[in-house]
């Protein structure tokens, strides 16, 4: 049940807060200034008149030519959980909420943000139609590390940083392009597909990545080589939206729009040994653990709103999520926070909806 809706200006596109419960790997006591720290990426569309020049005998027929350019703008917005606590004796309840605290304006629509950690720091990442960006949050400025390359349309889509470090960087376009960026500078840049490469991931190895595409296959590349081991496209009946490798197990999760995720094992990648039925088309997994082991998996559904399936013997079941009236869902992510007074951790889930440009939270 949708306990809290935030609208915004622009179309929400993904979400992240700081610490999710998908992270393994993280140093809460350092960063614990940016405990809740929510980075909500969004974009717009937005059409540019522009007046074309045009030859003399076409001047004669009506002089000068005009032209709508659509290009897409877009910001990072942050906003605050704040635990809001209620305790007068007799009733105690956690009753969080989102306050606005800043945003970035990377003048260029943002389609993915995740935070990244150095040694001393969090910063994130963002993929944006122009290209690459990290952003400081100390002082909310952006760099844009790699640039998209000048093609009609295309766009970056999705990145991934091995071990959520940002010394090494996948990112996938919508001309078929991947990028490998080593501490900021280009390392391989090669044709993955033919189509949009919608989603990338690092194998468990800074050598490894695999890459999901609307031409409804996987690849897994050897970054050594920019050469493909395996190639999947048989699976999949249509695109190929969401990638993620689950390293102690070496399984690997697809998502698709043909509303399966699908579980294969490193052993065989054309064979799933597992699917998982969404009932709708699938934009974003995330992964939850308990100890080193899956047993929560978190879907941003598009239509069919932000599902949560658990495990139960050995099978995914649908746990929970909330409907979006049929509103487009592409992002969500959860924090835990503790319940003092019960000692246990209550976790709280943050969806955002696309064209009604809305961020949920639930319980």
């Amino acid at each position: 049940m949708i306990k809290r809706k935030y609208n915004l200006k622009y179309c929400c596109d993904d979400i992240c807060i700081y610490p999710s419960s998908t992270l393994l790997n993280s140093n809460w006591d350092k960063f614990s200034h940016s405990f809740g720290l929510t980075a909500i990426s969004t974009y717009q569309l937005k059409i540019n008149k522009s007046i074309d020049r045009i030859d003399d005998e076409s001047k004669n027929h009506g002089g000068n030519c005009e032209r709508n350019e659509q290009k897409k703008k877009g910001k990072v917005y942050f906003y605050r959980l704040e635990e809001n606590i209620t305790d007068d004796g007799n009733y105690y309840e956690i009753n969080p909420r989102l306050t606005y605290d800043s945003n970035i304006n990377f003048r260029s629509g943002v389609l993915q943000s995740n935070y990244l950690f150095t040694h001393d720091s969090i910063i994130l990442g963002s993929v944006c139609v122009n290209g690459f960006h990290v952003s400081s949050l100390k002082d909310k400025t952006n760099n844009l590390v790699f640039a998209t390359l000048d093609e009609k349309n295309n766009s970056g889509l999705s990145f991934d940083a091995f071990d959520g470090k940002p010394e090494k960087v996948c990112v996938s376009f919508s001309n078929g392009d991947v990028c490998f960026l080593v501490d900021g500078k280009e390392s391989k840049l090669w044709r993955a597909h033919e189509y949009h490469v919608w989603t990338c991931t690092f194998n468990g190895n800074e050598n490894v990545v695999t890459t999901g595409s609307d031409d409804c296959s996987f690849v897994i590349w050897d970054l050594r080589t920019a050469t493909h081991s395996t190639k999947n496209k048989k699976s999949h009946s249509q695109g190929v939206t969401a990638v993620k490798f689950d390293s102690f197990s070496q399984h690997l999760y697809t998502g698709s729009y043909d509303n399966k995720i699908r579980v294969f094992d490193a052993r065989n990648f054309q064979d799933p040994f597992q699917t998982v039925d969404v009932k709708s088309s699938i934009w974003r997994i995330k992964l939850l653990y308990k100890g080193t082991e899956v047993y929560k998996l978190l879907v941003a559904a598009c239509d069919g709103g932000a599902r949560i399936f658990k495990k139960k013997d050995d099978e995914f079941i649908f746990h929970k999520g909330v409907i979006n009236d049929n509103e487009l869902t592409y992002g969500v992510d959860t924090i835990d926070l503790f319940d003092e007074k019960r000692k246990k951790k209550k976790k709280i889930y943050l969806s955002c909806s696309f064209y009604n440009k809305e961020v949920q939270m639930w319980f």
